[in-house]
C-alpha cells in the first residue's frame, strides 16, 4: 500500500513548530506511515516534504510515529490518476493537484478557475469558503478524506520566443493542465495542449510546445528558464494541492495517532500558505537572476508584467467564456454551492439556468 504527501519549506521545521506534549506523545502507539509526495524536483517536495515527515513528526511524536515518503514520480504517477487510485484502494494516503482530478469531477476546478482569483490572500478566502463542499465530495464520491488544501505560486505563462503581451501568444502551442487554463489560453489565441507536469520541460525543449502555464516556483525548480526565455505573469490559477486519506486507511490508525496526525496536517497547512507566497516572487525573482533566490536556481529570463488590455482580456474571458463553461459542466446544485460558498468573497454569482 501507498500513503501521504504534502509541500512546503526548510522555515517550516526551524520555526514555530507547535509541539506536542511528553505525556501526549508517550501514549502514542508506533505507527509507520508510507507517504506518497509531491514531485520529487520539487521545492515543496525537497524542503517542505521531507523534512516535515523525515523530522517533525518522528521529533513530534517522540519516535512513535514515522514515515516513509516518496515522490509520485519515483512510483510512475503523473498525478491525474490519484484519487482514482485511492478510490480503488491502491493509495491509502496522498497529496496532488486537485485540479488534475477536474475532468473526473468538475466541482474539483471550481475555486480554481483561471483568473478567477489575483492574489495569495483571495485565494486562501475562496479555499476556506470552497472546503467544505470538496470535503463532501471527496468523500462520497472517492473514500477519501480531505486533510489540507494549499495553494502552489500562481501559475503564469514560460515562452521559449520573445513575448511582449498576452496578445503575442497567439497561434503558440502552450501547455495547460485543466479545463479554465485551455480556455484562458484560447481566449488569448493560444493552441492549448494539456499535458502532465513532469512531461513540460522536455516538452519545450523538443520544441513540442511554445509556451507552458505552470507555478513562478515549480518551474524554476524544473529547470524551465533554461529551455524558455520570457515570463508573462498574468495569473492562471493557483494549482492547489490535496492531501488526503482513504477513510477505511485512516480509521484503522489508533483515535490518539488520528489526533496527534491533524494536530501537524493543521500546522503545516498554515504553514504553506505563508511559505507559498514567499516562493511566489522567489521564482520570479531567481528566474530573471536577481538577488534573493532562495528556493530555485538563477537564470537570465526576461519578466514581461501583463499590460492593462491583457488584465481586461482575462477578465472578460474569464466572465464570458471561463465561468459558463465551468457553471454547464458542473451543473445546477454544484453552481449552487459556489454561489453561496464563493460567490461572496468574489463578488459574482454564476447563472443557475
Amino acid at each position: 500500500m501507498i500513503r501521504l504527501g504534502t509541500s512546503a519549506a526548510a522555515a517550516m521545521v526551524s520555526a514555530g513548530l507547535l509541539s506536542t506534549s511528553p505525556a501526549f506523545a508517550q501514549d502514542l502507539p508506533a505507527t509507520h506511515l508510507k507517504v506518497i509526495g509531491l514531485q520529487s524536483h520539487l521545492n515543496s517536495y525537497k524542503t517542505g516534504e521531507k523534512p516535515f515527515w523525515d523530522e517533525r513528526i518522528p521529533k513530534e511524536s517522540g519516535g512513535k510515529v514515522t514515515a516513509q515518503l516518496t515522490a509520485q514520480d519515483v512510483h510512475g504517477l503523473k498525478g491525474t490518476e490519484i484519487l482514482r487510485l485511492m478510490k480503488l484502494g491502491v493509495i491509502d494516503f496522498s497529496s496532488g493537484v486537485i485540479t488534475y482530478m477536474s475532468g473526473d469531477s468538475p466541482a474539483f476546478e471550481g475555486f480554481d478557475l483561471a483568473g478567477l482569483s489575483p492574489d495569495m490572500a483571495t485565494t486562501r478566502k475562496i479555499a476556506d469558503a470552497y472546503r467544505p463542499y470538496l470535503a463532501s465530495i471527496m468523500e462520497k464520491e472517492y473514500g477519501v478524506k480531505l486533510l489540507m488544501l494549499f495553494p502552489s505560486p500562481p501559475q503564469v505563462f514560460w515562452c521559449k520566443t520573445p513575448i511582449g503581451s498576452g496578445a503575442d501568444l497567439k497561434g503558440k502551442k502552450v501547455r495547460v493542465f485543466n479545463k479554465s487554463m485551455s480556455d484562458l489560453a484560447a481566449g488569448f489565441g493560444a493552441i492549448p495542449v494539456t499535458m502532465p507536469f513532469g512531461e513540460v520541460t522536455p516538452a519545450l525543449q523538443r520544441g513540442v510546445i511554445d509556451c507552458a502555464v505552470t507555478g513562478t516556483l515549480s518551474g524554476n525548480t524544473n529547470k524551465m528558464h533554461e529551455v524558455t526565455s520570457h515570463m508573462l505573469t498574468l495569473y492562471a490559477g493557483w494549482a492547489m494541492h490535496f492531501h488526503g486519506a482513504s477513510i477505511a486507511s485512516w480509521n484503522k490508525l489508533d483515535p490518539r495517532v488520528q489526533t496527534f496526525l491533524t494536530s501537524q496536517f493543521n500546522w503545516f497547512n498554515d504553514r504553506l500558505w505563508s511559505v507559498v507566497a514567499e516562493e511566489e516572487q522567489d521564482g520570479i525573482d531567481c528566474s530573471i537572476g536577481k538577488d534573493p533566490c532562495k528556493y530555485g536556481y538563477k537564470g537570465s529570463m526576461t519578466l514581461v508584467k501583463p499590460s492593462s488590455d491583457d488584465l481586461a482580456t482575462s477578465k472578460k474571458i474569464l466572465a464570458s467564456t471561463i465561468m459558463p463553461d465551468w457553471a454547464k459542466r458542473c451543473g445546477g446544485p454544484c453552481v449552487q454551492e459556489w454561489n453561496k460558498l464563493i460567490g461572496p468573497v468574489v463578488g459574482f454569482t454564476l447563472n443557475t439556468n
